[in-house]
């Protein structure tokens, strides 16, 4: 069962979207003090549309905590979210008094901010901030009482009210995916580590709430006519779920499958889909101090591959990676972006964040074109194919290299 620190750590929402775009392609960047809990939160605006490291970013001033540069924003925050529409950035976060919302307006390279607003007064927490029909909304988790709690929507410029979805024993805030259709899907887990999920419409819909099996810390997409959801497993691995809308494919191992990381400590799963509509998943390895990452391919996984990481050089290089407590995947890249952006953020009691990106590669337009297929990158969607090595033919030519003198290295 989950450890009081780890229930700490679930409050916090999975949701990834502490890396955002701006509508000119430049890239923003939420950094929390702490990686669960009350925080100060940090801007920052990348220089150009395609920043490497933390240092391609310019310090855009606090957000959230003592000298804000959104007025109201009040002394601490967690949890916060940024998604982008139009010319304005939308930013949402947990306060000590609930739910505050804020927006700014992109002009040139500046953002006006104007002053927060409490959107959700009480014991609310942020869940999830997206865009439905280009106006901001949000999933929330609310305490009641001793062991009832519940979650739920609320359109932030919307005539509605807060809509529950559902209330019941303790549980942790909701993510959301919005499909091609505009429907809205929502994912939860419980203190007892069951998943939560359900579909609607519209918003104002009713809500039929189906427990799809064990898991922790969801993350979802939607891609063609599946839905994808990739957990955490009580032992530390990783396990999905998908549904063509007809039924699910529940609790399928995924990293236990790979035979480097049957015994490592995995987390914080972050599915996310590029400019070709392909669906990616990251998640971080405490015990290899890296991030991973593989494809969906149509109807199975592709290759799991190490991603980026955190390095570090002390003085006698005894070590040299440093351990991830959160990772947070872009979300909605631009759409023709050609790399995927990540915001790494180290484990207490280390302090430190870094930048890394992901490079989207680009798809084989015609059959006429032939390619090296190591790796399968060029490829979208695969269906009752297997990737097979073809044997390599020494050249007649050969050596093509000549050999270096005798006892030398090479």
């Amino acid at each position: 069962m989950l450890n009081r620190l780890l229930l700490r750590f679930c409050t916090s929402p999975n949701n990834g979207k502490q890396a955002a775009s701006l509508p000119d392609g430049r890239r923003v960047l939420l950094l929390h003090s702490e990686i669960m809990g009350p925080a100060t939160i940090d801007l920052k605006v990348s220089r150009d549309q395609q920043p490497n490291r933390l240092a391609d970013f310019d310090d855009a001033g606090r957000l959230v905590g003592p000298d804000s540069q959104v007025p109201g924003s009040g002394p601490w925050g967690f949890g916060g979210s940024a998604v982008a529409t139009d010319n304005t950035l939308h930013l949402a976060w947990t306060g000590p008094h609930g739910i505050s919302y804020s927006r700014a307006t992109v002009d040139g390279g500046r953002l006006r901010w104007q002053r927060a607003r409490l959107v959700l007064e009480g014991d609310y927490r942020l869940g999830d901030l997206f865009l439905i029909e280009g106006k901001p909304a949000l999933t929330y988790h609310q305490i009641h009482e001793h062991q009832t709690e519940s979650v739920g929507i609320y359109a932030i410029d919307g005539p509605l009210r807060p809509q529950e979805i559902y209330r019941g024993a303790p549980m942790f805030p909701p993510v959301v995916e919005i499909d091609v259709q505009e429907r809205i899907h929502l994912i939860w887990s419980d203190t007892a580590e069951q998943l939560h999920y359900t579909l609607l419409a519209q918003l104002g819909d009713s809500a039929e709430v189906e427990v799809l099996g064990p898991g922790r810390q969801p993350a979802i997409a939607s891609v063609k006519d599946r839905t994808l959801i990739v957990c955490e497993s009580a032992l530390g691995h990783l396990h999905f779920y998908f549904t063509d809308g007809q039924q699910w494919q529940r609790n399928l191992p995924l990293t236990t499958r790979h035979p480097w990381l049957t015994s490592d400590q995995i987390h914080s799963p972050q599915l996310i889909r590029d400019r070709h509509g392909v669906c990616w998943l990251f998640f971080a390895d405490n015990t290899r101090r890296s991030t991973f990452w593989t494809r969906w391919m149509g109807d199975d996984w592709g290759e799991i591959t190490n991603g980026p990481r955190v390095y570090y050089r002390p003085p006698h290089f005894d070590f040299n990676l440093l351990p991830l407590g959160r990772i947070a995947v872009e979300k909605n890249p631009p759409a023709n972006s050609t790399d995927i952006g990540m915001l790494l953020t180290c484990e207490p009691p280390i302090r430190h964040s870094e930048y890394r990106r992901e490079v989207i590669p680009d798809l084989v337009a015609t059959s006429s074109r032939k390619v090296l297929f190591l790796d399968m990158l060029e490829v979208a969607v695969t269906e009752n194919v297997e990737l097979h090595v073809e044997a390599a033919r020494k050249h007649s030519k050969n050596p093509l290299m000549q050999l270096g003198p005798a006892g030398a290295f090479d």
